[in-house]
């Protein structure tokens, strides 16, 4: 049987470190009862970061947010209270990827998206 809170705790933890890793010192935030920022913090920063590790998440065929992924997004936009938001999320075996409010999608795996990542998120926390 699949552990969801386990699931999703490994995700943070996995998300927290690439953001150290791209120079964005980040931990998993402590949240009670769906209470509190994001999924993960950046130290310093206002950024709202949602993470969601598992099946159903990702993009259709046209590279459009499939209904998973709008629902986390909406969900990250409520919680943001008007601040900066993004959502990463990963399948199984697949690899981390990053959409924000404009829709712009990141994949972490390649250099050229990591150093956009970089850009975007450098903004973001200004």
């Amino acid at each position: 049987m699949i552990n969801s809170r386990r699931k999703g705790t490994r995700g943070e933890r996995e998300v927290a470190k690439l953001l150290t890793d791209l120079g964005f010192p980040a931990r998993r935030s402590q949240q009670y009862n769906g209470l509190g920022k994001g999924d993960v913090v950046i130290e310093g920063s206002d950024l709202h970061i949602e993470v969601k590790y598992g099946q159903g998440y990702g993009l259709k065929r046209d590279g459009t947010p499939n209904y998973m992924l709008r629902r986390a997004m909406e969900q990250a936009e409520r919680d943001a209270d008007g601040k900066p938001w993004v959502v990463f999320w990963r399948q199984k075996r697949e690899e981390w990827r990053m959409i924000d409010a404009d829709e712009l999608i990141w994949k972490t795996n390649t250099e050229s998206d990591r150093c956009w990542l970089q850009t975007s998120l450098t903004e973001e926390t200004r």
